[in-house]
């Protein structure tokens, strides 16, 4: 046997030895969050390319912003407690602003505004149950109150134009 083909064997056993340690030290919560990630539907893909290190750095940034707006988009909040429904523009301080009285199953945001605008909230309405606010709503996305649909809704934006 030619020192060559010891020195590939050899070499072969170290990366064999070092792709197995990798793989045996990837932190069980660390496949857990790529995991989670990607069944709750806040980023696309393979689990694995993320937590087995496949990832570009470029690409672990882009999933992680990704993530954030979608969770982001998700959230909801209290609306400012100074605001009332009998003036719609207190939900909106110094925003443009809509008001419809009509129910609907789902609000899509970009059913009225075009590219020149910046969705800054949506605060929807149910005769029922206080009203919720989600904050930066975004086009593609489709907006309901936690208990269903909505009864009446707010959206404010501000103009980019």
């Amino acid at each position: 046997m030619s020192n060559f083909t010891v020195l590939l064997a050899g070499f072969s056993v170290s990366l064999m030895s070092l792709i197995g340690f990798q793989l045996a030290y990837t932190p069980t919560e660390h496949i857990q969050s790529w995991s989670e990630a990607v069944w709750n539907g806040n980023i696309d893909g393979d689990p694995a390319y993320y937590y087995d290190g496949l990832a570009a750095a470029d690409e672990y940034y882009h999933a992680l912003i990704t993530a954030t707006n979608t969770i982001k988009a998700d959230q909801w909040v209290q609306p400012a407690p100074t605001a009332t429904e009998t003036d719609p523009a207190s939900y909106c301080q110094d925003r443009l602003w809509e008001y419809r009285s009509e129910p609907g199953q789902g609000y899509w945001p970009q059913t009225f505004a075009n590219a020149e605008h910046r969705y800054d909230s949506l605060t929807v309405f149910d005769d029922f149950y206080g009203p919720v606010t989600y904050l930066w709503p975004m086009p593609n996305r489709v907006y309901e109150h936690p208990a269903g649909g909505y009864d009446r809704l707010i959206v404010c934006w501000t103009d980019s134009a």
